[in-house]
């Protein structure tokens, strides 16, 4: 127990001096030597624990959108309508980028780098626990009509993609997509997206062109109009 518990300490050591590597270097200065150097852990207890140079990067990666998500997940917390789960998942999503702009930053930077690729089956499971509880407050809502019914990767791209793109543009230098301008705009724009308005049946409309109705009416009553002349 003691070793596992001496092992998680030295992950986080490790996971703690890359993040705080990759904010004042980025992702070139983000190295195996440095991360050695600067944390005092041996270059043997990095490769026991990461197992490589990618898997470290991936672990971070993983840590943290893995920490992006659970705060989404708590902003769910309690009874809630549609609109208000769909709002409280983008502005917790914003909330949390201008919280941890770092971890925000890491995310965003390595969407392209090669070690996503590499860890791509153990980042999915990762993010997919994450998203779990996400979907779970979504799905009550798509099942009752309230939402539209897509799949939670659309879902997810509908609800969290606007959001994400800010805060991607902002994250490189364009304050007009601050979170605290964002989050007052996206939220409700993107429930709009998503909400499944209640509609009467329109069965006849697709047969019957717009004003249709009226002049049928106005045909009617001329029609016996002539009737009463001609009677009389």
């Amino acid at each position: 127990m003691k070793t596992t518990s001496r092992g998680a300490a030295t992950s986080r050591k490790l996971l703690d001096t890359a993040l705080g590597i990759f904010a004042r270097e980025g992702l070139d200065g983000l190295t195996v030597h440095s991360v050695v150097a600067r944390s005092g852990v041996s270059l043997g207890s990095l490769y026991h624990a990461f197992g490589s140079a990618d898997g470290l990067a991936a672990a971070l990666y993983s840590r943290c959108l893995g920490a992006w998500l659970e705060a989404v997940a708590a902003a769910l917390e309690g009874k809630a309508s549609a609109r208000e789960v769909v709002v409280r998942i983008v502005v917790a999503y914003l909330d949390f980028a201008a919280r941890e702009p770092t971890m925000a930053r890491f995310v965003h930077a390595s969407s392209y780098a090669s070690f996503i690729p590499k860890n791509a089956p153990e980042i999915a499971r990762h993010v997919a626990e994450k998203l779990a509880p996400i979907e779970a407050r979504l799905r009550p809502h798509m099942a009752k009509g309230r939402i539209v019914a897509l799949s939670p990767a659309l879902l997810e791209v509908l609800i969290i993609g606007p959001a994400a793109e800010a805060t991607r543009r902002w994250l490189s230098g364009d304050e007009r997509l601050a979170p605290s301008v964002t989050r007052e705009v996206i939220p409700l724009r993107v429930w709009k997206s998503v909400a499944l308005v209640p509609r009467k049946d329109t069965s006849d409309a697709r047969s019957t062109p717009p004003g249709a109705s009226r002049t049928k009416r106005v045909k009617a009553q001329s029609s016996s109009s002539r009737t009463r002349r001609t009677s009389s």
